[in-house]
């Protein structure tokens, strides 16, 4: 019970500190701001799209990341799996990275593009 009381302050603290400002500020005009439901459903759901819309960002753009790293990968490892392959050193593994490189290549210049990176 203590623990939830100590979580549950500082959110408290918060947003009483951030709603008397709002709630005795004056705009522009006789009209006074006053704190409503319809002032904090406002804005909360600020909050909530401010939030969406910046873990979208965050995901496009690991998505660009990913797609980066993969692009610059892929090549790298179709020259090693053929001078493996071609060498016979190691001809399983050469097979495996020419055809690995290739589901990387499909990935990061057709699929991720479909994807929206």
């Amino acid at each position: 019970m203590k623990l939830k009381l100590v979580k549950a302050v500082p959110i408290l603290i918060c947003a009483f500190a951030s709603a008397i400002p709002a709630a005795l500020c004056e705009p522009a005009g006789n009209q006074t701001q006053a704190l409503t439901a319809d002032w904090f459903e406002n804005f909360i759901e600020g909050v909530v799209s401010g939030a969406a819309e910046g873990a979208a960002r965050f995901g496009a753009m690991a998505l660009r990341a990913v797609v980066r790293v993969i692009s610059s990968i892929y090549g790298l490892l179709a020259v090693a799996g053929a001078v493996l392959w071609a060498s016979g050193i190691d001809r399983q593994l050469g097979k495996r990275l020419v055809l690995g490189s290739a589901v990387l290549l499909v990935v990061a210049e057709f699929a991720a593009p479909l994807a929206g990176a």
